[in-house]
């Protein structure tokens, strides 16, 4: 009887015996690997996180930008001079910039930290200014109100 050692087998009870999932219960890059999967999970759900967080933060920005227009809104209605508090304040951080601006230029110009302070962002943006006036406005109120 000349038998094909590599064909089907010519019993097919004996397949039945056979369990298909043998090879994959090891892990030599074939079947499921339960703890690649759950590495994998992980850095998607940090992903996630960092991409949530980020939005939260930009949302927590906005709503502190909103916290601060409207203090600042009822400080004018509260104080008639809110209004002139804010402009002289304002004027003195334009006066500040301006004599910065005009001191970098008559530097060398061709210097390369001359370059990079002209370039980078101002350190203090409206609302951050806005802030540190109401701070100091709603300390001035609470102290006369306690005294």
């Amino acid at each position: 009887m000349d038998k094909d050692l590599w064909g089907p087998p010519d019993n097919p009870e004996s397949n039945s015996s056979m369990q298909p999932e043998w090879e994959c219960d090891f892990c030599f890059g074939c079947g499921f690997d339960e703890i690649e999967e759950d590495a994998l999970n992980e850095r998607y759900c940090i992903r996630v996180l960092r991409i949530l967080i980020r939005k939260a933060d930009t949302e927590i920005d906005k709503l502190e930008q909103d916290l601060i227009s409207l203090q600042s809104e009822l400080a004018w209605v509260e104080n008639e001079e809110w209004s002139q508090i804010c402009s002289n304040a304002l004027k003195e951080k334009i006066s500040c910039l301006d004599i910065s601006v005009k001191s970098l230029r008559n530097k060398d110009k061709n210097d390369v930290e001359v370059h990079l302070l002209m370039h980078t962002q101002p350190v203090e943006t409206l609302h951050e200014i806005l802030k540190a006036l109401l701070v100091n406005y709603f300390y001035k109120k609470m102290s006369r109100y306690y005294s």
